[in-house]
Formats: structure tokens, sequence, C-alpha cells
């Protein structure tokens, strides 16, 4: 229906069945190209967006061939950050409509107006969730010609663990330039692309690309155009040109440059580069893909992450993943041959330490009583086993003289009966443990003072009085010690703990893919083959535009050739729902618990 003044009147048409699968019930929006209304899907019973256009473009056969082409091509864009089409049609040849997801959230153009500055951080995460949907519907071949904030819906949600987050959907994919190509009968062009048959614009002039103004055919380059103008409406609040028409505006892209956003407020200058870069006018001088372009945003800043909000002395590392080592754990239960080595040294050099206070204490004595003080000292040596060596015999070494005095009170009274050995059996030792024995002794007869004119009888350094040798202490029993000290294996455990990505992949989606590798399974085989105990390690997915992943590496302290072996293979065979770019990645924190 129309007006009186002769347009037609959006409003005519709340209320109507389209095609017998829709039920208008209020009017959205009314642009250039048709009007959006909220409808009711009746085989579904679901809320959508009905975008039906004008009917004055839509009797045109090119552009209703046209028409389908893009609308076939759209319905195949099947990404979290662009609005989905679910069908489309004519109804009696005149009305073209098309059934959109309906979304409840502001225009990224109402989010700028109302909350500007924004952060540099919003402004990458926003910014990045576009190009994503770009790139995706670029590798499908089809061109959005149309960015703008006023096509880009941004909405409220809530995050996996519970976090605020945005989402952005770009709306409108391939579908709002098509009322700028209307033809003549012959087939020729009569409009330029960016006008119609009464000279309306279709689009918005301050968003397109110098191309696209000067009517040339638009390409993916002009889609990264018009997303630097997106960004440079973020940084500074206001797009780069204004003008008295659209006409004049236009023009401007084509002949002015942009003043730097830096020059108008205060920007990161990484992300004023990409801005610019974004829009040069030669295409060719603008990044290559929509790629590339999110990549400079994120390489520009870095997202936030929330250690960074707080102080070193307050954020506790994760767990480390600990492999233990055998003879370390006996070792440090004092049970190894190291432990017992450690204890036969540490005897030793006690017992050395021992004989050099002795002998000191031996040598004043002799000091204070004279000969006398030798008497002790020989009864002492009756019983004492000898500490080193005997000394030579001397030339007077006979039936009798001080040196036969010495050798008697070596040599233990005789008795009735068999013979009895000279000397008691010395225990087995070690060349070195002697060594420090006797150098002990040594160091102790060279302080000992001079003698004085009679001197008592020789002594043998190991005449002193000296504790007795430490009783040697049986070797225990072989201890076999478990990969992860008596772990019951049945009980470990393993699971998901965070999920990180660089796209905007939903995390629920990653944790439903990976919660489909047999963790557990692989990490109990590696357990009863002697792999790790309790700890973390990161999964490190690469996953191509199908959603498969490609690539998997499994880190982190203490994990085994047989762990990270069965994880990265299992992880390989999976596919990830909803993936929107072919170079995406994520990284899945796993957590392993073994309970003894």
């Amino acid at each position: 229906m129309r007006r009186d003044d002769g347009t037609e009147d959006p409003a005519a048409l709340v209320g109507r069945s389209i095609a017998g699968k829709f039920v208008i019930e209020s009017l959205i929006a009314s642009g250039g190209a048709g009007s959006v209304y909220r409808a009711r899907q009746l085989a579904l019973d679901r809320i959508v967006a009905l975008k039906v256009l004008r009917q004055d473009v839509a009797r045109d056969a090119h552009f209703t061939e046209r028409f389908r082409r893009e609308a076939r091509a759209a319905s195949r864009l099947d990404h979290p950050n662009s609005v989905r089409v679910f069908d489309f049609g004519s109804v009696d040849g005149s009305l073209l409509y098309l059934a959109m997801e309906f979304v409840e959230g502001r225009t990224l153009h109402q989010v700028i107006s109302e909350e500007w500055p924004l952060g540099e951080e919003r402004i990458v995460d926003l910014m990045s969730q576009v190009l994503s949907a770009v790139g995706v519907a670029h590798d499908m071949g089809v061109i959005h010609r149309d960015l703008k904030p006023d096509n880009i819906m941004i909405i409220r949600a809530t995050g996996d663990e519970g976090e605020a987050m945005e989402i952005a959907k770009v709306c409108d994919f391939g579908i709002a330039m098509l009322g700028a190509a209307t033809h003549d009968g012959a087939g020729g062009m009569v409009a330029g692309p960016w006008a119609t048959m009464d000279g309306s614009l279709v689009g918005t002039p301050g968003y397109m690309s110098p191309e696209q103004a000067r009517g040339e055919a638009a390409d993916r380059r002009s889609d990264i155009y018009s997303a630097g103008v997106i960004l440079y409406h973020m940084l500074v609040g206001r797009p780069p040109f204004d003008g008295d028409s659209a006409y004049l505006v236009a023009m401007k892209h084509i002949t002015d440059s942009p003043l730097p956003p830096s020059e108008i407020t205060a920007v990161d200058p990484a992300l004023e580069a990409v801005c610019l870069r974004a829009m040069s006018k030669a295409p060719d001088d603008r990044f290559g893909s929509a790629r590339e372009m999110r990549a400079a945003l994120r390489a520009a800043i870095p997202r936030a992450t929330p250690a960074k909000a707080q102080s070193a002395a307050d954020v506790t590392p994760p767990p480390r993943v600990q492999s233990f080592n055998t003879q370390e754990v006996m070792d440090g239960a004092g049970i190894g041959p190291g432990a017992r080595r450690r204890r036969r040294v540490a005897a030793v050099m006690g017992v050395a330490a021992l004989v050099a206070v002795a002998g000191a204490f031996a040598a004043k004595s002799r000091l204070r009583s004279g000969p006398v003080a030798a008497q002790p000292a020989a009864a002492a040596a009756a019983v004492a086993p000898p500490a080193g060596p005997s000394p030579r015999p001397s030339p007077e070494d006979g039936r009798g003289g001080p040196a036969s005095t010495a050798a008697t009170a070596r040599t233990p009274p005789t008795r009735s009966g068999p013979a009895q050995p000279t000397e008691r059996p010395a225990r087995p030792r070690k060349e070195r443990d002697r060594g420090l024995v006797h150098a002990a002794a040594t160091e102790a007869k060279r302080e000992t003072p001079a003698a004085p004119a009679v001197a008592p009888p020789p002594v043998s350094p190991a005449v002193a009085p000296a504790p007795p040798a430490p009783r040697p202490v049986a070797a225990p029993a072989p201890i076999a010690v478990a990969p992860a000290a008596r772990i019951d294996v049945e009980r470990a455990t393993a699971s998901i703990t965070a999920v990180t990505t660089t796209s905007a992949i939903p995390g629920s989606n990653i944790r439903a893919a990976v919660g489909r590798i047999p963790l557990v399974r692989c990490y109990r085989d590696a357990l009863r083959a002697g792999g790790l105990a309790s700890g973390t390690a990161t999964l490190r997915l690469r996953i191509d535009i199908g959603g498969y992943v490609t690539g998997a590496a499994l880190q982190g302290g203490g994990i085994t050739p047989m762990l990270k072996g069965c994880i990265e293979k299992a992880a390989t065979a999976i596919r990830i729902k909803d993936v929107d770019t072919g170079d995406a990645t994520a990284d899945v924190t796993l957590s392993f618990v073994a309970a003894p």
C-alpha cells in the first residue's frame, strides 16, 4: 500500500501473512532498500526478522535473479558473529522477502553514541568479532558492500565462566546492495552502484570505499576499507568525513585524506596505524584480508587477562606437573645407596674428630702427670683395638727394652688352651675411610707438645681412648616405589579446567569436542607406565575452517611421551562446531589428579 504522496507505507504490512509462512507483528526499521519487521514463523513458532524489499526494485527481472543468488549465498553463512538467513522468496512476483535471525540488542552506532569513549580493549574485541564474520563470508565469495555501525548488532551475554561479555553480529551480508543495480530493458545499467533509479543512495556513503564511490566493482578490500572507517568512528566518536550531502561525503572518500585520530583524541599509535592502513585510498595498500587486519588489531592491543589487574604477590602460580625419580625418593627417605654413603662418611668424620680430641687430651695429661699418665693409656691399649697400622719394630725391639714394653702393651695376655689371636679383626673399610682416620690422628700427634726429659713409652695414635666404632647398619630390603607413590590408578581423573581461543568459537563448543578425547584413559595408562602425578598441562589446538583439528600439542612439566602421544593423537580426530576462520587456535587447560 502507498501513502497519499505515492510512496510506500511500510506500516501497511503489519498483521499480514507473508507466503503463508510468516505473520508480521510490528515494524522495526525502514530504509532505502526496504523495511525490516518483527514476524513469527508459523511452522516453528519462533520470532524472526523479516526484511521486505521495495516493490519498485523487486519488479525488475535482473534484480530478482540477483536477489535469489545473493540470498542463497547469504543463507549458507553459519557463523556466531553473523546474523543467519533462514528463508527467502517472493509473493505475487512483486514482494521479495528475507527471513533472518532475530537479534535483540543495540546497534554499534547506538553503543558509540551512548558510551563513547570506548576502551581500547573493548574496541579490539568487538572489531575482531566483526572481522571474523567478514573473513568467513569472504571465503565463501560473499562481499558485504555496506559495512557500517548500523549493520552491526551488539548483544550482552554471559561467558562460560560466568563473566559478562559482548557479542557482535553483522547483518545484511550480500543483501544491502541488492537495490543498487537497476537495469534498462536492454540489460544495461542505468544507475551507479550506490544509486537507485530515483537517485537515492543505497547504504551509507560515509563508510563506502573510494572505488565504490567511483562506481567501480566492490571486492573484499572494499569491506576492509569500511571496517577501517568503523574503527575510526569507534576511536574518535565520529566518522572521518561529513558534508552537506551524501554525494559530497562520498567524494571526500575519493579525494581527501582522513585526519589522524591522534590529532582528535588520545589514541594508541598501534591502533591508529591499523586504522589508517585499512583506510588507504589504493586497495593494494590495505590489509590483504579480514584475518590479516584482525591479527594486526590483536597484536596492537593484547587482550587483558585477570592477572594483569593483580600484583605479582597476589598471583598464585598454577600447580606444576611433577615427575618422581625413584633414586631421589629413596635417598630422601634415608634408604637409598646415596643415603647409606652419606651416613658412612659422616660416621668416619665423627670418629676422626673424636680421635683428634682424645689424642690432644692424652698429651696434656702426660705433661701434667709424667710417666704415671701412661699407665691408664697402657691399660686402655690392652682392650682398645688398633685404629691404624702398627709401628715398625726398631732394632732395640728384642727380649726387653722400651720397644718390648710397647709391644707388650699392645698384646693381650695369653690364656690356656688354643692360641688366641693377638689382635681383634678390623672391620672392612674403604681406603678413603682409613685415610681420613689416619690423617686426623697424624694431625693430632703433630700438635702434641715436646715430651719431658724422661719420656714415657711411645704410645701409638690408637692408644688414645676412642668411642666405639658405629655398628654396621644392615641395608634394608629393596622397596618398590610406584611412579606416583602408591597412587590408586583406578581413581585417577583428568578434566578440562579452562578454555582460551583466538577466535569467536564458543568455549562450550571447544569443551564439548575436547570432552570426546579419552583423557582419563590416556592418563591412567601413563600412570601405569610410570608417568606423572597430579598437575596441569595445556593442550594447544590448531583448527581449520571446517572445524577440524589439524594439529595438537600437549605442553607441561613432567608430561611423559606416552601421555603426550595418546592425547595428541585423539585430539586430531575431533571436530569443533561454529569455527569462524581457517587459522583459529585454542588453548585448553587440563587438570590431572591422581588420588592415593
